[in-house]
């Protein structure tokens, strides 16, 4: 049997008519495609009408699964390598399994087409007879020191950056090279391709003045917290009565709500009208009662869901239905194209009955369904009507600092919304399944999101989702955004907690009993000289008070700590000296 062929396939890194005929012809040919994202490569492949066996091989599977492609190809199979956008292998994956094909003196055919820093090398203007190629700098660990030696360098030098960290770049490029000039291009080939030159400082100042569409973040960008156009949903009387055994009485949601409006949320969401006719009554109530913020009610892609809600007279509709593959295949037993009639004929209906109702669309299950299909669904609601797309880590799938992460979703989500015309407002809801559910919120408002659903406590389906006073804490000491009365949380708290039966955990984060208490010796003796030694958060932001706790841990400090509070002056040390004997063998009892 003899041994197949590897192909490195081109495509294109945009406009999806610059692919090579040959290429078209080898991805029709080969047994299988080894690909970075099935989902994009499917995308091309229904461009041009055929199909291929696709095998997901990207950064972060390569070093596991290059094997299996080596065996098959060994066997007599062809692959072709490809990458989501063009020439693999470059900033891409693919090295190790060329390298392992070498080993296996395996035959590697090269297929050339697109290459970005090639086209954008070729249109700068720059020197282009000897060039250094030196791809995405670190983040952290060596930047600095390539920058130096880079500053150096008399030849053409190539760079790639994200969007979001263009403005660092710049500001490093004007430290090391300021009297270098900088060509700068985005978007190459497609709709809103950019272009600017100049030296760093130049471009700094130009593109403020040349931004297309809200794509490209202005250099002089608010602090991240200055944005007062976030939003916070609640959604503890909606996700968190799906809490296991968790029921609130209607006149319980009404004091929830009263407590959640009193804090400064902007916008309510009740519960959905649908499910029974106690809901139905409580969302009706709450969205009579007069509140600041928005109230809002849940519904499937239903039109009878649709009217139960509008009968409560709500502000906000959040309307879903999941538009993954498999949900389509398995569930609904739809296709896409009938998935989204769907979606919009309820979504329009909504709009018709009160073109003033604030629609949101979310694709359930946003982040593990096929990519194309959440942009071909979210680009047709919007149209339709929505005004919010909600992107939904149902499963807490999203692991921050790995390709699955909410900053890069978020990011690619509203540049192709917008390469579509579509400039919705985005939200997220995260769940906690992993732990990470604040921090995939805070990366997904990094990215651009303008709505974060959270709850009391984190109630809500199997771990609950993000915890609506982490995620206040946070965004007014970390992000300056001080729009909510931080020192009502507790009453809300406790409340919550007793009518739910769900107990917040004495060291649960902010909230919980210990949060602010001190115990061992060395600890409460440097937070009685000063808290910051021992605090980052300080209980005043929430109207709370620091405690030290008298235990086997403590030291003498904590003792003359509770005698002052006590205001007992005259106590000598021996005295002293035994009380803390005391404490300390009480607190091993």
């Amino acid at each position: 049997m003899s041994t197949g062929r590897l192909h490195i396939v081109a495509t294109p890194i945009g406009n999806l008519e610059d692919i090579t005929l040959r290429a078209i012809r080898i991805l029709k040919e080969v047994n299988f495609i080894a690909c970075e994202d099935t989902r994009v490569t499917k995308v091309l492949l229904d461009t041009y009408n055929f199909s291929s066996e696709l095998f997901s091989l990207n950064a972060q599977s390569e070093k596991g699964k290059l094997h299996i492609v080596i065996e098959r190809i060994l066997k007599g199979e062809n692959c072709a390598l490809v990458s989501d956008a063009g020439t693999p292998t470059i900033s891409d994956p693919g090295v190790r399994l060329v390298n392992e094909a070498i080993k296996n003196r395996i035959e590697i055919v090269g297929v050339p087409g697109a290459n970005a820093a090639i086209l954008a090398l070729s249109i700068s203007g720059l020197p282009t007879d000897s060039f250094v190629y030196e791809g995405f700098l670190p983040q952290k660990k060596g930047r600095q020191k390539i920058l130096k030696q880079l500053a150096v360098e008399e030849r053409t030098i190539i760079l790639y950056e994200s969007t979001y960290r263009i403005e660092k770049l710049l500001n490093e490029l004007s430290e090391f090279m300021p009297t270098r000039t900088v060509v700068i291009q985005r978007e190459l080939t497609k709709k809103f391709e950019e272009s600017w030159r100049g030296l760093s400082s130049e471009i700094l100042e130009e593109l403020p003045n040349k931004v297309s569409k809200g794509l490209m973040k202005p250099h002089k960008r608010k602090r991240i917290g200055e944005n007062n156009l976030l939003q916070i949903l609640d959604t503890t009387l909606r996700e968190g009565e799906q809490t296991p055994g968790v029921y609130f009485d209607r006149h319980v949601k009404l004091a929830i709500a009263r407590m959640l409006n009193d804090i400064g949320i902007d916008i309510i969401e009740t519960g959905h009208p649908a499910v029974t006719s106690e809901i139905y009554d409580s969302v009706k109530t709450i969205a009579n009662s007069g509140f600041k913020a928005k109230i809002g009610a849940h519904s499937r892609s239903i039109q009878n869901d649709v009217e139960l809600a509008l009968e409560c007279g709500v502000d906000f509709l959040g309307i879903f239905y999941c538009v993954s593959d498999e949900r389509l295949d398995t569930v609904f037993k739809k296709d896409l194209e009938n998935a989204i009639e769907q979606i919009t004929n309820v979504i329009s209906f909504a709009k018709s009955q009160n073109p003033d109702l604030i629609v949101r669309y979310t694709p359930e299950d946003t982040v593990r369904s096929q990519f194309t299909n959440v942009i071909s669904a979210s680009v047709a609601a919007v149209k339709a009507g929505a005004n919010i797309i909600s992107v939904a880590d149902t499963t807490g799938y999203m692991v921050p600092g790995t390709d699955r992460n909410m900053f890069d979703y978020i990011s690619k989500l509203k540049a192709e919304l917008a390469n579509n015309d579509c400039f919705p407002k985005i939200a997220v809801h995260c769940h906690n399944d992993r732990g990470f559910a604040l921090t995939n919120a805070l990366d997904a408002f990094r990215a651009g999101a303008e709505i974060i659903d959270a709850s009391v406590l984190g109630l809500g389906e199997r771990a609950g989702i993000v915890d609506l006073a982490q995620l206040l804490v946070v965004l007014s000491s970390d992000y300056n955004i001080n729009n909510w009365h931080l020192e009502k949380l507790d009453e809300l708290y406790q409340f919550v907690s007793k009518h739910s039966g769900v107990p917040i955990p004495v060291h649960y984060p902010i909230m919980g009993k210990n949060a602010f208490t001190h115990c061992a010796g060395v600890h409460t003796h440097a937070a009685s000289v000063n808290p910051t030694h021992y605090e980052s958060l300080s209980p005043e932001l929430l109207g709370k008070e620091r405690h030290f706790s008298l235990d086997h841990m403590s030291g003498i400090a904590s003792v003359k700590y509770a005698l002052d509070l006590l205001n007992i002056k005259d106590l000598s040390t021996e005295l002293q000296l035994e009380v803390l004997s005391d404490i300390k063998s009480l607190g091993q009892k």
